[in-house]
């Protein structure tokens, strides 16, 4: 006799001579079984191999139906299980009987009529050489709640994903490819809806260089890297027009994937606004340009001796800037104030303005009104740059020897400061009615010289480091 058969018969005799165990035993697997919070339930075969009356089951199997025990076991599978899932529940039952186990979901009805969904496990077992069903079936309405909700979450999600209006992309970023995209979208680019996953990268390149697929990848690649982008795209629609994109690209993650979500919208109407507006600004712009050209020539006219004067200080002004470091906008304001900065002087006499003896104490005064003057034409053009502070300030020093409000140091603008400069130089380097040009190193040697006394400092270093490095001459300069 081999050891577990020794085992068995052993523990037989031991439950017939310690009957209190036994059923000791016993009682514990009832609470056991009655505890398990799953329904467990054994229910007999027909013949024919049909489910027939239910033989045993735990408390869970029939309290959560509604049921007492005995009620329970004189009912059978059929009877709580609704008409509608019988197609289901036999094409499983079959599948069953091949296999000799099952797992699917189901309604089940209670006594009272309710349905509840469940999900069954069926095993077929054997009992002194008698076939029988062995079920545990577990209560799954908290999941179908669940799965109703996320579906409905689902479903506004999608309603709201192909509701709008721009087009919504999502790429996964390991692959480059295309896990979704709106409806907008696939109209936009002229696409199956269903064939979606099939487009790729290249094709929103529609254009030659510098519009490329390399420059579709550049953008991705900068995305991922750097973050957030957003940049403007031209590509042919499917209506072979050209189209102006914004396109916005973000990384996210989605289901523990790293995508990147690219949101483009068509701008064709802001670009045709924006074309617009340039022309506009440069019809204004050029009506402005003719008219300072205007005031530079009427200054020119009434004054001879400084034909060339305005522009050059404009020139050496707007070089000045520009070395400092000032914005294009800054720098396009000093030319064009440096272009009419003696535009007062059409208020002085041409006899004083041509006068070849050196001038009288009043006639100085008198040229001295002309930034005021100018001040005073300008004050009321709504340029898009102070022109009328500049002009008037342009005599000023910064040790508040100037004229005409005798400012200082900051409380003169950097402008008329760098406009102040390039004044002295040009008037010292060129001829005036009553005296030949001294030249270029005179006039650097007279700025350097009142250096931090009448003019700026920083603005007298910039001009001696172009007219020294060679960077900037004047066209006629002695």
């Amino acid at each position: 006799m081999d050891k577990q058969k020794s085992d068995v018969l052993n523990f037989k005799r031991s439950n017939k001579k310690n009957p209190i165990l036994f059923q000791d035993l016993e009682e514990k697997y009832k609470i056991l079984f009655n505890n398990i919070t799953d329904a467990v339930y054994i229910h007999s075969l027909t013949p024919e191999m049909m489910p027939d009356k239910f033989i045993e089951a735990n408390e869970t199997a029939y309290k959560s139906l509604g049921f007492t025990k005995e009620e329970f076991l004189n009912i059978s599978p059929y009877n709580i299980n609704p008409p509608e899932e019988m197609n289901k529940i036999r094409k499983r039952w079959d599948e069953f009987i091949r296999k000799g186990n099952v797992c699917f979901e189901t309604m089940i009805v209670s006594k009272t009529g309710k349905k509840i969904p469940y999900k069954v496990k069926l095993h077929m077992i054997e009992i002194k050489n008698q076939k029988y069903v062995l079920g545990i079936a577990s209560d799954i309405s908290e999941k179908v709640k669940a799965n109703e909700k996320i579906k409905i979450f689902d479903n506004n999600y999608k309603t709201i994903f192909n509701g709008i209006d721009d087009s919504v992309i999502l790429i996964d970023i390991k692959t480059k490819k295309i896990i979704d995209m709106n409806s907008a979208a696939t109209e936009r680019l002229g696409i199956n809806h269903n064939n979606k996953d099939k487009f790729t990268l290249d094709e929103f390149a529609t254009l030659a260089s510098p519009y490329s697929s390399k420059d579709v990848y550049k953008w991705v690649e900068k995305a991922i890297n750097e973050g957030p982008q957003i940049f403007e795209w031209k590509r042919i629609s499917k209506n072979s027009e050209l189209e102006w994109m914004e396109v916005s690209l973000k990384k996210v993650t989605i289901d523990n994937k790293e995508c990147l979500l690219a949101v483009s919208r068509n701008i064709n109407h802001r670009k045709q606004i924006e074309e617009e507006l340039l022309n506009n600004y440069q019809t204004i712009k050029n009506i402005m340009n003719g008219i300072i050209q205007t005031m530079e020539k009427l200054v020119e006219k009434k004054d001879i001796y400084t034909v060339g004067h305005q522009r050059r200080t404009a020139e050496l002004a707007s070089a000045i800037a520009k070395e400092i470091g000032l914005n294009e906008h800054r720098i396009n304001g000093i030319y064009t104030a440096a272009l009419i900065h003696d535009i007062g002087k059409i208020f002085v006499s041409g006899n004083i303005l041509n006068k070849i003896e050196p001038l009288t104490k009043d006639e100085y005064d008198v040229i001295k009104t002309h930034s005021i003057a100018g001040y005073e034409i300008l004050k009321s053009i709504d340029f898009p740059w102070p022109i009328a502070l500049m002009i008037k300030q342009h005599h000023e020093r910064i040790n508040g020897s100037g004229y005409p409000d005798g400012l200082k140091k900051d409380d003169i603008l950097l402008e008329s400061r760098i406009i102040a400069v390039a004044d002295v130089v040009e008037a010292i380097t060129f001829e005036r009615p009553y005296r030949v040009g001294f030249g270029i190193e005179k006039a650097l040697e007279e700025i350097l010289k009142n250096k931090g006394v009448l003019y700026d400092e920083r603005v007298v270093d910039v001009c001696m480091k172009l007219f020294k490095s060679g960077k900037y001459k004047f066209e006629y300069s002695k």
